[in-house]
């Protein structure tokens, strides 16, 4: 085994034992809040270099599964918003498609240090998804966000993709159902729906955990994928 494999070994062990104590909840006021969470930027630095190969050996969790939701909606020229970029995951998986004009913002440096590796990426910034975003109104063609409002107890937040999103955009998440309801997303995503804000152009539940036994066994752990259309 080479020294790079041996400490991705050594690395995926820790991230293992400390994404299973974060499986555990606090509450607070009555909301869910997971405990990687609460310290979402010092851990996701601290296991940057296991990422990858935790979330698709451990979880079984592959970027491909959003892609083709990605590729109906969204076109390869337009300017797409990765929020929350990770490791660039997505971006390797869009570039394949020729998808040239991609933007992220993640919270942990060491992440986005390697989502520049592959060069897939026009713009990387560090970002915290709690404040305003430092983009102008009416930027991005389209913002996607897989996996990560899971982390943010903040639903204002699809308020601020649908500000710096061109209106006719679309906005693609994909999120835990639990998490999702919990910190108030599904109920702010109707309110903004009624409000005229946006309208939903896709809604499915899916699975993205596949060597999960609990996940696959617990509706409330699968994913919800949603597109939703900025409106004029």
């Amino acid at each position: 085994m080479s020294k790079q494999k041996s400490e991705d070994f050594m690395n995926l062990e820790e991230f293992r034992n400390r994404y299973s104590d974060a499986s555990q909840t606090l509450f607070k006021d009555g909301i869910e809040y997971s405990i990687l969470g609460n310290e979402t930027q010092n851990e996701y630095d601290l296991l940057a270099d296991s990422y990858d190969v935790f979330m698709r050996e451990e979880f079984g969790w592959y970027p491909e599964y959003i892609i083709p939701i990605i590729r109906k909606f969204v076109f390869p020229h337009q300017l797409i918003l990765d929020a929350g970029v990770g490791t660039g995951l997505i971006g390797q998986e869009l570039a394949r498609y020729n998808y040239k004009r991609l933007w992220g913002i993640d919270i942990s440096t060491q992440m986005l240090e390697k989502a520049k590796t592959d060069g897939n990426y026009e713009c990387l910034n560090w970002a915290d998804l709690y404040k305003p975003l430092a983009f102008e109104d009416n930027f991005f063609d389209a913002i996607i966000s897989i996996g990560v409002l899971i982390h943010v107890n903040h639903p204002q937040l699809l308020r601020e993709f649908v500000r710096v999103t061109k209106r006719g955009g679309h906005i693609i998440l994909a999120n835990r159902i639990d998490r999702f309801r919990a910190f108030g997303f599904m109920d702010e995503a109707e309110n903004m729906t009624n409000e005229g804000l946006w309208k939903s152009l896709h809604h499915n539940i899916k699975n993205y955990c596949t060597n999960m036994t609990e996940y696959i066994n617990t509706p409330d752990l699968h994913y919800t994928e949603d597109v939703y259309q900025v409106l004029e």
